[in-house]
């Protein structure tokens, strides 16, 4: 995934998001809503328009005329670098809040998420095989720890990581 970095472009140009242009945020607002703190501030002003998934979720289930399900928090385009025109949808779960893993839940509740979000996405653009889950800067090796012990199969897919590392990845 090294060669794919973020498209502010694509982005703010996806379909979901010109049909539903309350759905575009600030990452940095996302991440100190849902309490990522302290490795957050690589996203201060830095003005990365990404989709948030909980507003996505709510303009979905609203036009459907459904309840509302649990949603990934954070989506964005992301593009290879190395060969243009190869693009990808990337999804972040949000867990800064998380300090005891036991309310983690389990392999079903993250792969729901996933797949929510890939039906309220369509078929636009194909979902990276990889999703991250963000945790305070305090809690990684223990979230790590939990994941793979507690759900080797999430380990393959999911990736714990610090916000900075996200930024590190494709914003930077």
């Amino acid at each position: 995934m090294s060669n794919f970095k973020y498209n502010k472009e694509l982005t703010i140009k996806y379909p979901l998001a010109v049909n539903y242009p309350n759905i575009l945020e600030d990452i940095y607002s996302i991440l100190t809503k849902e309490g990522c703190n302290s490795s957050s501030s690589s996203f201060k002003d830095k003005e990365i328009t990404v989709i948030d998934g909980d507003k996505l979720e709510g303009e979905i289930s609203r036009t459907a005329g459904r309840r509302q399900y649990k949603s990934i928090d954070i989506i964005f385009i992301i593009e290879n670098t190395l060969v243009r025109k190869e693009t990808l949808i990337q999804l972040v779960e949000l867990k800064c809040n998380c300090t005891t893993f036991a309310s983690l839940g389990d392999k079903k509740s993250f792969t729901q998420k996933v797949r929510g979000a890939e039906s309220n996405l369509g078929q636009f653009t194909p979902t990276s095989n990889t999703y991250y889950i963000i945790f305070e800067d305090n809690y990684i090796q223990q979230a790590r720890r939990y994941l793979f012990r507690s759900h080797p199969v999430l380990n393959s897919q999911f990736k714990a990581i610090k916000a900075k590392q996200l930024f590190e990845l494709f914003f930077n």
